[in-house]
């Protein structure tokens, strides 16, 4: 705290090359927030078509509340590039979870409708179903198309995707274990799952070797060993008045990276506690990826829509600060708090699960025992009651472990008593 009071003292205005980044300019924003409605508001009567008029009215109307938020909402942990930034991000995540409300009081033809108002070419049709385990073999010499032709239908764009996608999770969590024990389990989802969505019907080679041991793995050590990376990097922020072009430049860059990347380690058995909270960790990771493949086929988005972008740019900002709030409210006693962007990312997710849930209704139709064959419902029994011997297994040995620190410290309190010396500090810790 005297090294931050020492350099605002030191700091002169116009000292530091990023210096007109850090000031709110809530004048100059309130000038632009005017000028942006007045000209999209002139600008629409061009226009006499009633339902983009309507769609562009409603867009509009979140500028005022993105406008405030960036002004006005709590700072949270990140700093960097700007706390307008990530005050801007909670101000997105709101407005799309307020969507999201909207949506789920409407049907489900009429929430169809709306995708197809938002995005017309990709959105608001039936989707066609594509499964990716018809034909299994990796080697097809009678198939004209070529021998190699299953694998290499295989790769396509989406394997970017998904390599880039655990990335950005990686970048999130920071912790090996836990990635790993979503990714897995996010496998074992598709397994079960391929009965309700014919996209996860896979084969073995494709769902182990290409997205476990390559996608996922690719993604998650290249994303730690950037959160290592990021976690060393030093940078300089100090300027001057006689700073060049070239270093004025390479310091404003540098401001959109954090100026310190903290460490997330999640001891899952380290306590009944921890080991709850890294479940809900990896349940949360596991709902958002869930919701976007049950979103675009009950809601008939297809995969190329951008609306597909945009969800998962929402999701993914909110998840940096989502992580870091929760963590801290882990591992802080103190911290009563569960952070703000954290309740609006799991109250976003809880709502893309009950449109998922209220509108699948209509989409399937037949007995669960159809979409969950015997041998997987015996899947997922084993695997449960596994989790819960593994839970009570921890919950009792960190019952025994509190049991033993607090005879430890009766029986110090006591050798302090009969000794004389219970004033002594060490004998009061």
């Amino acid at each position: 705290m005297l090294s931050q009071s020492l350099d605002k003292q030191e700091t002169k205005p116009g000292e530091s090359s990023d210096n007109i980044f850090q000031k709110p300019h809530t004048a100059t924003l309130l000038v632009i927030f005017l000028g942006v409605i007045l000209f999209l508001a002139w600008r629409s009567e061009e226009r006499s078509d009633t339902v983009s008029n309507v769609i562009r009215g409603v867009l509009c109307s979140c500028i005022p509340l993105l406008v405030y938020g960036t002004l006005q909402f709590r700072d949270g942990f990140f700093q960097r590039p700007h706390p307008a930034v990530w005050r801007l991000v909670m101000g997105i995540s709101l407005v799309y979870l307020m969507f999201l409300v909207f949506l789920l009081f409407q049907n489900v033809s009429d929430a169809r409708k709306i995708m197809g108002y938002l995005d017309p070419i990709y959105a608001g049709r039936p989707l066609p179903d594509r499964s990716y385990g018809e034909d299994c073999r990796l080697w097809t010499p009678e198939n004209p198309n070529g021998s190699w032709v299953n694998l290499t239908s295989a790769l396509d764009a989406f394997v970017v995707a998904h390599t880039l996608g655990w990335f950005v999770k990686a970048l999130i969590i920071r912790d090996r274990v836990v990635l790993w024990l979503a990714s897995a389990f996010f496998e074992l989802l598709e397994y079960f799952l391929k009965g309700m969505l014919p996209n996860f019907n896979e084969c073995w080679w494709d769902s182990i070797i290409l997205d476990l041991f390559c996608c996922n793995l690719i993604g998650i050590e290249v994303g730690l060993v950037a959160c290592k990376a990021l976690q060393t990097k030093k940078y300089l922020w100090r300027g001057d008045d006689s700073i060049s072009k070239r270093r004025f430049w390479r310091e404003m860059l540098n401001s959109l990276l954090p100026s310190s990347f903290d460490r997330l380690h999640w001891p899952i058995v380290g306590s009944f506690r921890h080991f709850i909270a890294c479940s809900l960790v990896i349940f949360v990771l596991e709902v958002a990826d869930l919701n976007a493949f049950f979103l675009k086929a009950i809601l008939w988005v297809q995969v190329e829509s951008p609306l597909n972008v945009y969800r998962i740019l929402i999701i993914a900002l909110q998840g940096f600060p989502s992580a870091r709030e929760f963590y801290q409210f882990l591992i802080d006693a103190s911290c009563q708090r569960f952070g703000s962007q954290a309740w609006i990312l799991v109250a976003t997710l809880t709502a893309e699960l009950f449109i998922c849930v209220k509108f699948g209704r209509h989409v399937y139709r037949k007995n669960w025992r159809e979409y969950f064959p015997r041998h997987v419902r015996y899947w997922v029994t084993a695997l449960a009651a596994g989790y819960l011997v593994f839970a009570l297994l921890i919950a009792v040995i960190d019952w025994r472990c509190h049991l033993c620190n607090l005879n430890t410290k009766a029986r110090d309190d006591k050798q302090c008593i009969k000794t004389g010396t219970g004033h002594q500090p060490h004998c009061m810790t």
